[in-house]
């Protein structure tokens, strides 16, 4: 009988690949200037590569945990690995995030503060500092990491649900009992 892969070998294993392939691509698209933090320039080519990186992440771990279970697959394993995947994938990006805004481009953050602040557009006193008490909540280091953690968590379930779907097998229902 094959040792069995069990879903937390699967979702470290490739939800590290996830981190470390999303790191890697922003990393390059940073140091060739395509990406420029704090502007719009280059989110969109990033934002696609993070959801093809992504999502091929989540499909291939799960479809590399039904081959390490002898093709057993069931739609809660999807979903459960999708999560899982998501999460460990998450906190890598988020890790780099945080070092990418303390260490490689500290000025970063006060450029998208900004930058929030200015599409705001026209209000009165109240409500400009009602506005930038917002935005210093949900810029913060700790809000920014949590929501790339949250968001992965929610892809890697409705991805995890999609391939669960298509690589559901529940294998043979009777053991093969032959000698």
């Amino acid at each position: 009988m094959m040792a069995q892969t069990t879903k937390m070998q699967t979702a470290l294993k490739w939800g590290g690949i996830m981190g470390l392939a999303l790191t890697i691509v922003s990393l390059l698209l940073y140091l060739s200037g395509i990406v420029e933090a704090g502007t719009n320039k280059g989110s969109t080519l990033s934002t696609i590569l993070s959801y093809i990186i992504s999502i091929g992440s989540i499909f291939l771990g799960i479809q590399a945990y039904r081959k390490g279970n002898n093709d057993n697959l069931t739609i809660g394993d999807g979903v459960v690995l999708g999560m899982l995947i998501g999460i460990v994938g998450g906190v890598v990006i988020a890790l780099y995030n945080a070092l990418y805004l303390t260490v490689l481009d500290s000025s970063a953050l006060e450029m998208i503060k900004e930058q929030a602040m200015a599409s705001v557009g026209e209000m009165d006193p109240d409500q400009e500092e009602q506005a930038q008490s917002w935005i210093n909540a949900f810029t913060s280091l700790p809000a920014i990491c949590m929501m790339l953690v949250i968001m992965k968590f929610f892809l890697g379930l409705v991805i995890g649900l999609i391939s669960g779907l298509i690589l559901q097998n529940e294998g043979n229902e009777y053991p093969d009992l032959t000698v």
